[in-house]
């Protein structure tokens, strides 16, 4: 009896323990899938009204390499 309820106490704190940290590493992926989305549509946006690469890195504080890797991927 003392056993079952130990692995049944157990087995609940495990499962709330992997809950917690899936809901915490979800969050945290998501943040940083919303600021890569954020940064694209800041550099797409600058582009799009005429600013050169060295322009939108100096006002972003993204790096000349970075703006261009965005600027690849979305003509994909």
């Amino acid at each position: 009896e003392g056993l079952a309820e130990g692995l049944a106490e157990g087995l609940a704190e495990g499962l709330a323990k992997g809950k917690a940290e899936g809901i915490a590493e979800g969050k945290a992926e998501g943040l940083v899938e919303g600021e890569a989305k954020g940064k694209t549509e800041i550099v797409n946006s600058m582009l799009s009204e005429g600013l050169d690469i060295k322009t939108i890195s100096r006002f972003t504080k993204i790096t000349e390499a970075e703006v261009q890797q965005i600027i690849d991927n979305s003509a994909e």
